[in-house]
């Protein structure tokens, strides 16, 4: 018979090529379908595989906030604890109140009595001083 092109169809009978043509057409819109499903699942994973990272990473980072938080807590009650023993570490101030007799108690009231007693009426600095002296 003839020789056929190559590459060329087989001949076909018109109903069967209508028939071959609509099966290629559905199996090509099948194709793509899955494509495309295929497609959207990938990217959905991708997006969640995202979000999960995103999450982790806001995790992480409040983990190290924390942890930098309790650093500076601890550092801060250090410095705090280091101050105070410095503080009682130093010879105590010769005197806090008011007042000109040296090496007073610190405590403001007594210091006050202790003074007035000794220099306006030259007394032992006790409180009893206060009193007035019985008639």
């Amino acid at each position: 018979g003839p020789r056929r092109g190559r590459g060329a169809p087989p001949p076909v009978s018109a109903a069967n090529s209508k028939r071959s043509v609509f099966d290629d057409f559905d199996r090509i819109e099948e194709e793509k379908r899955k494509q495309e499903e295929e497609l959207i699942r990938r990217r959905e994973e991708e997006r969640q595989e995202k979000e999960r990272q995103e999450a982790e990473l806001i995790e992480r980072r409040k983990r190290e906030e924390a942890e930098a938080a309790r650093q500076t807590h601890r550092r801060e009650e250090e410095s705090k604890r280091r101050a105070a023993e410095e503080r009682t570490a130093k010879p105590a101030p010769v005197s806090r109140s008011p007042g000109n007799h040296v090496g007073g108690s610190g405590h403001k009231l007594v210091d006050m009595l202790h003074n007035s007693n000794s220099d306006e009426w030259g007394g032992t600095g006790d409180m009893m001083d206060l009193l007035p002296d019985e008639a």
